[in-house]
């Protein structure tokens, strides 16, 4: 029997609705994006030069489509000196390479800041300049000095390193007063595109009357078994000690291996909070493939759910949990792409198939 794919389960209808639902919600907190049309991908520029296929990115990214000609000059790369998670020199060289910039001029180039600091801004982290920039001179010095080596014909490959809240407001602003076209990079992480997706999502879900546990992490679950039904009663956190925290519902966002989502021993794959029912390569001499850039098989493991994103342990149900993104099985969100897709798309249904429960439940108590 095969199992039913993620797609099956949230469908086609629900993750457009959902990813409109995420627009929206970005939006409202002032972060903007735009993609080619409804269902079409294309191609974003990576720190390193090469391209990433995508159906969404941040306004300040240029949409590369394998049938329409961009219509750029030259390809200017402006990387700042000292600034240790971009590489001018190695993008550009690989931009060159590709075939949508064939024959295309690509010009790497320094932005030297003045190191107004008491500690001056060599060796610095993008977060470090995203505050620095607010200095009108360090500022100031970054506009003129793009605007002499760059025109409106150009396309300028930036590192992000506008952010804490404002960075499409400061993208905004170098746009209008240079009237150049901006093609915005993330870095090693914490990368500020990321950061400023995160904070928009912690201040809608404050807004919307959630509490966050910064800084926290859950460690262990009261489970409760009746009829061959699991239920969660509560969970502990590693500040919060004995005391349990309840509630009716429960939804599982915990990532795969890096946020330890999923964890990994010599000889198995598992799920360290409920002791959920994972899918993963059977052997470990099976986890990997031979060649380094292929698509390895472990990447695929995860948490099994029904069709209502509910997962199970020992092959019974927990009916008030429900998993999302990547601590899910199924989907290989290095190969496809997906990783953020897969989120957001089982999330919104998490919370829609959550709400209907809760509807049918109420109906059927009255």
């Amino acid at each position: 029997m095969r199992k039913r794919t993620l797609t099956a389960k949230v469908g086609v209808e629900s993750t457009r609705e959902a990813l409109e639902w995420f627009r929206q919600l970005m939006h409202a907190q002032g972060i903007h994006f735009h993609q080619l049309d409804a269902f079409q991908n294309h191609w974003r520029i990576t720190p390193f030069g090469t391209l990433k296929a995508t159906w969404m990115s941040q306004v300040f990214s240029v949409l590369l489509d394998d049938n329409a000609p961009h219509g750029f000059e030259r390809v200017i790369v402006a990387g700042i000196d000292g600034f240790r998670d971009f590489q001018a020199d190695v993008a550009a060289e690989n931009i060159a390479q590709l075939e949508q910039f064939k024959g295309i001029p690509v010009k790497p180039v320094s932005i030297v800041l003045p190191d107004n600091q008491s500690d001056g801004m060599r060796a610095k982290r993008a977060i470090d300049y995203a505050r620095a920039l607010r200095d009108p001179l360090l500022y100031n010095a970054l506009r003129d000095q793009l605007l002499r080596y760059a025109t409106p014909r150009d396309l300028v490959i930036l590192p992000c390193v506008f952010g804490n809240g404002d960075g499409q407001d400061y993208m905004a602003r170098l746009q209008k007063e240079t009237q150049l076209n901006f093609h915005e990079v993330p870095t090693m992480p914490p990368s500020l595109l990321g950061i400023r997706i995160s904070d928009a999502l912690h201040r809608a879900f404050t807004q919307a009357g959630g509490t966050l546990l910064k800084g926290d992490s859950v460690i262990s679950a009261n489970m409760e078994t009746q009829d061959g039904v699991w239920r969660v009663a509560g969970i502990h956190t590693q500040k919060m000690g004995d005391f349990l925290l309840k509630a009716s519902e429960f939804v599982l966002a915990s990532g795969s291996f890096f946020s330890r989502g999923l964890i990994s021993t010599s000889d198995r794959i598992f799920e360290p909070v409920f002791g959920l029912d994972v899918t993963a390569p059977n052997h470990r001499d099976n986890w990997y493939s031979a060649k380094f850039l292929d698509a390895h098989p472990y990447i695929s493991s995860g948490v099994v759910t029904n069709d209502n994103l509910q997962p199970s342990i020992q092959g019974a149900a927990v009916s008030n949990l429900r998993c999302i993104g990547g601590v899910l099985g199924g989907f290989d969100p290095v190969k496809e792409g997906s990783g953020g897709g897969v989120s957001i798309a089982t999330g919104f249904a998490a919370a829609t198939k959550q709400q209907e429960t809760t509807e049918t439940t109420q109906e059927a108590t009255v």
